[in-house]
């Protein structure tokens, strides 16, 4: 039972790994293009990952957004 969560631990660690790197790839991606010239394709192409991961975490890059402007609103 122990390997069994251990297992599951280690799921969700990569699966936040790879969240917030596509998090920080479309921070990158915004900033460089701006949010209305910014592609779903440049964002999982600057996190390295692919389509399906994308959407599987987020609906499309105002999800992504959404998310980012909330990060700055909790650090005032």
């Amino acid at each position: 039972m122990k390997h069994q969560i251990n297992i599951e631990d280690g799921r969700h660690l990569r699966s936040m790994k790879t969240r917030n790197k596509i998090i920080n790839a479309a921070h990158h991606v915004f900033l460089k293009e701006g949010f209305q010239n910014t592609t779903i394709k440049q964002i999982i192409e600057q996190a390295k990952t692919g389509y399906g991961t994308a959407y599987g975490h987020f609906k499309g890059k105002d999800d992504l957004l959404i998310i980012l402007m909330e990060d700055v609103m909790n650090q005032f």
